[in-house]
């Protein structure tokens, strides 16, 4: 089953982009969104969370763009 399209694409056009770790931002010691030991209320981007130090609920999350010619 292909569980990429679980959810409405974000305002971006991305799909489950929420869940896995929270992501750093710009600001330095704010992450946003859940991580895989949020509660199910936590998973949503307008969590924040602060993190001081490595963490293995804080990351980042590469993307590219991939273009059909």
């Amino acid at each position: 089953m292909n569980t990429s399209y679980s959810y409405s694409a974000n305002k971006f056009g991305l799909y489950n982009v929420c869940g896995n770790v929270a992501e750093m931002i710009v600001n330095e010691g704010i992450a946003v969104g859940g991580s895989w030991n949020s509660t199910g209320y936590d998973v949503r981007v307008m969590s924040v969370k602060k993190y001081f130090e490595p963490n293995p609920f804080v990351g980042f999350r590469p993307i590219i763009e991939i273009l059909n010619h």
